[in-house]
């Protein structure tokens, strides 16, 4: 008679979570004959937190007037520009606006407004705000022709 194959039963609940996560990765990539995406960075909230926090603390960008910028993934904390809309550098500010009036408990307190944007709002009008600039990435380098750029400065004189 031949050897029978023995099956080893194991008790799920005695495993740590990593490993269960793990074999269902397994299991359900041989049951679809796919691998499965990594999705440890986007399931695991403290990655997720650590990875937003690099975006955001990453190297400073000095932006020119006229650059197309666009939210960096996770940091958008404004309701312009929309999510996955550009918006154009107008103005970098040497001196940072800061929100003093607000309250310390909300995410703008204290908030550093340095780079002026200019995008479209759901009217197609042209709206200007002011940013925290460390949260913004390089779409395209500026197309603003230099004549342009002549504009005033929107900064008050002080």
């Amino acid at each position: 008679m031949p050897d029978r194959e023995e099956k080893q039963t194991i008790d799920l609940a005695t495993l740590p979570s990593a490993v269960k996560d793990k074999l269902l990765e397994q299991f359900l990539s041989q049951q679809t004959g796919q691998p499965m995406e990594n999705k440890q960075n986007k399931s695991n909230p403290i990655n997720d937190l650590v990875d937003k926090a690099e975006r955001f603390l990453g190297s400073p960008t000095d932006f020119a007037i006229g650059d197309i910028v666009r939210w960096k993934p996770g940091l958008k904390n404004k309701k312009y520009p929309k999510e996955g809309q550009y918006a154009v550098v107008i103005e970098q500010l040497k001196d940072a606006i800061r929100q003093d009036q607000r309250d310390s408990g909300t995410p703008y307190f204290r908030e550093p407004l340095d780079l002026g944007l200019a995008s479209l709002d759901e009217d197609g009008d042209l709206v200007v705000f002011y940013y925290d600039k460390r949260r913004f990435e390089l779409y395209q380098k500026s197309r603003i022709s230099s004549r342009t750029l002549a504009l005033p400065s929107l900064e008050p004189n002080v």
